[in-house]
């Protein structure tokens, strides 16, 4: 685990309190802390955030766990395919774990969540035609309805925009994996993904 955190940039000043609290992810996550170390390293890389922040991000991750059908292991294995897409967009760390931990609910895998968030986000960021229509209807860019919706909103205010169907979604995202990803978002689960990402706004202390 500290080979982990020092390879991924963690200060030597900061390596073992960084360890620390790694240790308590481990325990509350039932895994490893070098896993916990890969997953937690991984979004505070992405996010740019500092190395103090990890007890912020251990709350977070582990909230995650408590409200999705994820385990702490298979979140640090795959967070980092979404992460950095994610962060670049404007979407919040809360925003984006408390999105992945309502899609797992619907019987989607972690991994084919993280990849179907991943290819869902970039059909926003790099519209076909007909979605670039939609923006357009909508009078914005995928990176500015990102930041003023998050996920859960830009993707329902997306959808509305359809016959709302997911045959009429279908059309604007076509990809394989995205589309059951905002399925799972959108029309009457948009209520509830709104609220688990609430609850990844109040995780301090989760862990």
């Amino acid at each position: 685990g500290l080979y982990q955190a020092l390879s991924a940039g963690v200060p030597s000043g900061n390596a073992i309190e960084f360890l620390a609290a790694s240790s308590k992810a481990a325990v509350a996550g039932a895994t490893d802390v070098e896993t916990a170390v890969d997953g937690l390293t991984t979004v505070i890389n992405a996010y740019g955030m500092k190395a103090s922040d990890v007890g912020k991000v251990s709350d977070a991750m582990f909230q995650a766990v408590k409200l999705g059908k994820t385990t702490f292991a298979e979140l640090s294995h795959s967070i980092g395919q979404v992460a950095g897409i994610a962060s670049k967009t404007g979407v919040g760390m809360e925003d984006l774990l408390g999105t992945l931990a309502h899609v797992t609910t619907q019987g989607i895998d972690t991994g084919t969540a993280v990849m179907g968030l991943r290819q869902a986000i970039v059909s926003v960021l790099s519209p076909s035609k007909d979605m670039g229509k939609v923006l357009g209807e909508l009078g914005t860019t995928g990176e500015e309805l990102f930041a003023e919706k998050g996920i859960v909103g830009a993707f329902d205010a997306i959808a509305k925009t359809t016959d709302g169907t997911a045959t009429g979604l279908q059309l604007l995202i076509p990809n394989i994996r995205a589309l059951p990803a905002v399925l799972a978002i959108t029309g009457r689960n948009a209520e509830n993904a709104s609220r688990s990402v609430d609850m990844l706004n109040n995780a301090a202390g989760a862990s």
